[in-house]
């Protein structure tokens, strides 16, 4: 018994890896010569260690160890490299590491490198954020600066333009096109929400971020920032696909032999609404939950541009890929059937003009609006998608890619539609003014509006998003 208690004490290496039944692990007192501990890929939860000289290697890679309680570590142990990867919501303290010296850590987040945990740290291999640093939620001032510029203007230009116009643009109260419109602005408000949440999340994080990252990734209103930014995009996209059909319907039937009316616009609405509320609510529900749609990041941003093994990528691939791009070619199309009939009925009532010049001149005006309308949309998901794509084929992008497709390329529209559409209204108040008039003088018997006149009072209300 003496020489087997002998032996011991001179083991080197000491292998427990891929163990199921082992879940607390001792290394006792008397193991002084050890080099090298491996307990990966065990059910291990709690270690205990007796102070040790030295450890080249410390393997805890896919344990339970989630809880790095302070003093883990004797005080004066040293180790080469301690590796923590795989070891999921993982916790810590400032005291976590206060007591041992390490030359290499391996982790699956930066947070464990923050130089406030270790006294003495050469290398620490972990994924970089894009957007946190171990002191901010987002790091650089630069982007704060853009955050708070989108998401203020995303907030205050579309409340301004809803109530505007509520105030001042009643008598088209029936339109589909008002409806549409207004409801678009709401969801662009949503975007403005979600960029002020994770604005004001940064500056109360401020300073020490990396010790809350896990609290703020995974609670509430965070999640609830993720929601509200796929729910505004999707509704978007939803709502200027139904404008595209409404000025359809308006350009190719001007005496409006079909339109969207009545309930049908209500109906629309309501359908637009369920469908992005649906598609947003998704990672919420209990088949869904182990996603990580909306905490990938600090940002709750549910771009599909990170490791595509994460649990929802997919999710995020078929939303902000294949179903936006889907919609996208939709209302291409669409703009490109409205221009075309715009051609044809401007053919078939051409003798009502005054020049072929002012023809010619005014279909350049409207194919430029509506190269606007597409293009705009193409220059905020296009990038998204290539990338998406790029990052499901097992390419890692440049944490600068996702920082500007989460910061300017996705909520760029939410921001500035608000003043493409009153520079629209206001470039076009005295032209508005006067064709106001003539359909009033219509209606008395005075005047008869031509075909082409009528034709541009619906050119008239083609926006641009």
């Amino acid at each position: 018994m003496n020489e087997f208690m002998a032996s011991l004490r001179e083991i080197q290496f000491l292998n427990l890896s891929h163990n199921p039944y082992l879940t607390v692990a001792r290394i006792p007192r008397f193991l002084k010569v050890l080099v090298e501990i491996d307990l990966s890929f065990t059910s291990v939860h709690t270690v205990e260690i007796a102070p040790l000289l030295h450890l080249s290697i410390f393997n805890l890679r896919g344990t339970n160890v989630s809880n790095l309680r302070p003093r883990l570590f004797p005080n004066g142990m040293s180790i080469g490299t301690l590796d923590l990867r795989l070891i999921p919501n993982i916790a810590f303290s400032l005291e976590s590491f206060s007591g041992v010296n390490i030359t290499t850590l391996l982790a699956d987040t930066y947070k464990l490198c923050c130089p406030k945990l270790h006294r003495w740290l050469k290398s620490c291999q972990a994924p970089m954020d894009p957007f946190s640093s171990c002191s901010d939620l987002v790091g650089g001032l630069y982007m704060r600066v853009l955050l708070w510029v989108i998401g203020a203007t995303a907030f205050l230009g579309n409340l301004v333009v809803f109530i505007s116009r509520l105030r001042h643009q009643r008598s088209p109260v029936r339109m589909a096109y008002w409806y549409f419109v207004a409801h678009l602005h709401i969801a662009d408000f949503f975007m403005g929400i979600y960029l002020l949440i994770i604005a004001s999340a940064d500056i109360y994080y401020r300073n020490d971020y990396f010790l809350h990252e896990a609290g703020w990734k995974h609670g509430p209103v965070c999640k609830l920032a993720g929601f509200l930014s796929t729910a505004s995009s999707e509704i978007s996209m939803f709502f200027i696909l139904l404008i595209t059909l409404d000025r359809f319907l308006v350009i190719k039937f001007p005496f409006g032999q079909y339109r969207i009316s009545g309930r049908y616009i209500h109906v629309l609405s309501a359908l637009a609404w369920l469908l992005g509320l649906s598609i947003a609510m998704l990672p919420f529900l209990p088949p869904f939950q182990h996603w990580h749609a909306y905490n990938f990041d600090g940002v709750c941003l549910g771009l599909p541009l990170g490791d595509s093994s994460v649990p929802g990528f997919q999710f995020s691939l078929a939303i902000f890929v294949f179903l936006n791009l889907f919609l996208f070619l939709l209302i291409a199309v669409g703009q490109l059937v409205i221009y075309r009939a715009l051609v044809e009925v401007r053919k078939s009532v051409a003798n009502q003009t005054s020049s072929s010049a002012m023809r010619r001149a005014q279909d350049v005006e409207i194919s430029r609006r509506l190269f606007l309308v597409a293009a705009t949309d193409f220059a905020c998901w296009f990038p998204v998608g290539i990338m998406g794509l790029i990052s499901m084929a097992g390419h890692q992008l440049g944490y600068q890619f996702y920082v500007w497709s989460a910061i300017l390329i996705v909520p760029i529209n939410s921001a500035i539609n608000p003043f493409m559409y009153n520079l629209v209204y206001i470039i076009d108040t005295g032209t508005g003014v006067k064709l106001k008039d003539l359909k009033q003088q219509g209606a008395k018997g005075t005047i008869m509006l031509s075909p082409l006149e009528i034709l541009q009072m619906s050119v008239l209300t083609i926006s641009i998003h």
